[in-house]
């Protein structure tokens, strides 16, 4: 300070009141200090800072104010060397302990303080309260570690869909966050708390009482989850708490407690409860903020979890036993897989429906135009061939179409009650020719199998494709083998088998000892188009037609094959456990007789219609042609009483042929119906099995074929 050294002593002493008035205006605190540490000035400021009073400094040491031993001698030896070495002043911080016993981070400014002659006297320095900023850069501090840490427990969330899992890693992870001692999660259910994690893990013979319990005795808990917003608890020691929540209190041995709601899409879900084993303890704003952070990120994969665990539950409906059999990975690509076969599967449907219609009608035009040509030419007329040859390509194409419809289980079928080894022998005269002089077919019929209800006319498509699938497997010479079996399949075999149902069941295998297939082929053999063949060689709906057939027919498939060992395809048809004998019928080919008859036809197609009346005049029928249903019922009326048999298209416009058969009921009691077409579209047939009493002819149809379902019709009893 401003010493009187001219004896100028009252204008000094006014100007030093002057400054020290001014100093004691600074929001900074000022002191000065001599050479041995001791508090010479200090303005208002300081003793605010430290909760001293005016002039209650003055006289202490400047480390006098510090907390600790270590501190004093720290700031001690800082001052020596200040005095000794005197190297430019930095600014130096030190925690100071207030009058009350409260610390203050305080920063010193030092300047040294010099005579006239330059003799060091001591130093004056400037004070500031840094406590705020040391406070936030630590909050910072907090705040980047914690964000950090919460950004690593964010991913191990993400990395599980299991609802178990989730909860551990959200309870490990926010005691890491703020350093606390214990936490549980509870979810909600009803007015249910359950217990769902802990850590540390809970002791054996932990009370059962705590694992569940009521929302209503857990008033903490349902503040939390009422307001969405967290609640400290600082000390249990004075709470007002439950009987309940002070038996969690005593058994987890809590002394403070953070409650953090988790709220997803506005909705508290539950609760975390943060704590410290025995005493009290602070919980910085920054933790509150990161258990929040992470309530809420838990929350979500909670809801995740709980959103995945429900599509599970649906695609088990979907699946039936293969959800309780496959682990969640396995069965998300499984149904993945089944869908992109079921809409495959659904799109090739769409297209045969749309396409068998109109096509079968051209093949019914060129094929009976070609069978009528024939039939009134010479066999050796140079046109004979040609005709032939027209012939054989509309029947390949008709094969083709029939083929396409039997894969997306659209086929009409007529299920009878048959046995199979009776329907095996009658094809393998047949099955003979198709696979060749090269290869042995080899025939095992079961002794005494069950029956089985199935059109015989799909056993055939089953075992032409399956054994010229056979056929193609073998380079030169080999063997076929087809054998039939019963089987009863139990839980313990369907449960590794989860296509199949428990149940009684009649097996025909077909085997062959060719080149088999690896695992890659096999997971695409049933696929429409896919063919190892090369060009030329198949259509790729073989396997698919197969496939079609016996899932139409409430059954399955197993194949068993490996590279260079051969393959085993086994069909497993529910075996039909009604008493009683299996039907006969007669794969004859039928013969062309004609009659007097009077028949109503029905198409919307010209050239089908034209066609038509050829075939039965030429067979000896009084034809009535109709271009549509209401041509037809004008020529009914005209024709009242003389009308034997109606046969119709099934798909027309305005009114199909089952709502034109009704029509004629009132006029034509007994009237029959035969029906034709290419595709059906559930008129007169239920999922694809033809309804009882429906006679129907399939396009595309050759004179002989019309001409045994027309006096087949014509000889039934009852009206049709």
């Amino acid at each position: 300070m401003l010493r009187d050294s001219h004896g100028d002593g009252l204008e000094l002493r006014n100007t030093e009141q002057r400054l020290r008035r001014l100093l004691d205006m600074l929001p900074h605190g000022v002191q000065e200090n001599d050479c041995s540490g001791a508090i010479t000035y200090s303005n208002r400021a300081h003793h605010r800072m430290l909760g001293y009073g005016e002039g209650e400094l003055h006289g202490k040491k400047i480390w006098d104010v510090l907390p600790s031993p270590a501190e004093r001698d720290s700031l001690r030896d800082h001052l020596a060397r200040l005095v000794e070495e005197q190297p430019p002043p930095a600014p130096y911080l030190a925690t100071n302990r207030r009058e009350d016993g409260s610390l203050i981070e305080l920063q010193i400014d030092w300047d040294y303080e010099r005579d006239t002659a330059g003799i060091l006297r001591g130093f004056i320095s400037v004070i500031t309260d840094v406590t705020g900023r040391k406070r936030a850069e630590e909050d910072l501090r907090h705040r980047t570690h914690g964000l950090t840490a919460l950004l690593e427990v964010s991913k191990r969330l993400a990395e599980t869909l299991d609802t178990n899992r989730v909860l551990q890693a959200a309870v490990d992870g926010v005691t890491e966050l703020i350093g606390l001692d214990t936490a549980a999660v509870y979810l909600l259910d009803g007015e249910e708390l359950y217990l769902r994690a802990t850590t540390p893990p809970l002791a054996p013979g932990f009370p059962d009482a705590l694992r569940v319990a009521s929302l209503a005795d857990h008033p903490h808990i349902a503040r939390v989850m009422a307001s969405g917003e967290p609640l400290l608890e600082a000390d249990f020691a004075t709470a007002n708490l439950t009987p309940a929540e002070r038996f969690v209190v005593e058994q987890r041995n809590l002394g403070t407690a953070l409650y953090v709601p988790l709220v997803v899409d506005a909705h508290a879900i539950g609760a975390f409860i943060v704590g410290s084993v025995q005493k009290p303890s602070h919980i910085p704003d920054w933790g509150v903020d990161l258990a929040r952070t992470l309530a809420n990120l838990s929350a979500l994969a909670v809801r995740n979890a709980q959103l995945y665990d429900d599509g599970q539950k649906y695609a088990s409906q979907l699946q039936q036993a293969l959800a309780d059999r496959i682990e969640a990975e396995e069965e998300r690509k499984e149904l993945n897989a089944q869908l992109a076969q079921a809409q495959k599967m659904e799109s090739i449907g769409r297209l045969a429906g749309g396409v068998a219609h109109d096509f079968n009608n051209m093949l019914s035009v060129i094929l009976g135009h070609a069978d009528l040509a024939l039939h009134g030419l010479d066999a050796k007329h140079p046109l004979h061939r040609h005709l032939t040859q027209i012939s054989n390509a509309a029947q390949r194409s008709s094969e083709l179409t029939r083929q396409l419809l039997a894969f997306a289980r659209k086929q009409t079928i007529a299920p009878k009650v048959i046995d199979l080894n009776a329907v095996v022998g009658t094809m393998l005269n047949m099955l003979h020719r198709l696979i060749g002089e090269d290869i042995d077919l080899s025939w095992w019929p079961g002794e005494g199998i069950g029956l089985v209800k199935v059109d015989p006319a799909q056993v055939d498509q089953i075992l032409a494709n399956l054994c010229v699938n056979a056929r193609d497997a073998i380079a030169g010479s080999g063997k076929i083998t087809i054998e039939t079996s019963d089987a009863t399949l139990d839980e313990a075999y369907c449960s590794v088998h989860p296509e199949c149902l428990p149940g009684a069941y009649v097996v025909v295998a077909v085997s062959d000892d060719g080149s088999g297939m690896n695992e890659e082929t096999l997971t695409h053999a049933f696929e429409p188009f896919f063919s190892t063949k090369e060009a030329g060689r198949g259509t790729g709906l073989g396997l698919a037609t197969v496939y079609g057939i016996v899932k139409q027919n409430g059954g399955f498939i197993h194949v068993y094959s490996e590279p260079g060992r051969g393959t085993t395809f086994r069909i497993y048809l529910c075996r039909y456990d009604t008493e009683g004998e299996a039907e006969r019928f007669d794969d004859r080919p039928p013969v062309a007789v004609g009659g007097d008859e009077t028949i109503l036809l029905v198409e919307d197609e010209e050239m089908i219609l034209k066609l038509g009346v050829e075939m039965l005049e030429s067979l000896g029928y009084r034809v009535l042609a109709a271009r549509d249903p209401l041509d037809a019922l004008r020529l009914a009326q005209e024709n009242a009483g003389r009308i034997d048999l109606l046969v119709t298209d099934v798909v027309m416009p305005g009114m199909n042929g089952r709502e034109l058969a009704e029509r004629l009921k009132p006029g034509f009691p007994e009237l029959r119906t035969l029906y034709i077409s290419g595709y059906t579209a559930n008129v007169i047939a239920h999922h694809g099995i033809l309804q009882e009493g429906v006679d129907l002819l399939a396009k595309p149809f050759s004179k002989d074929d019309l001409a045994a379902r027309v006096r087949e019709a014509l000889a039934a009893e009852g009206p049709g």
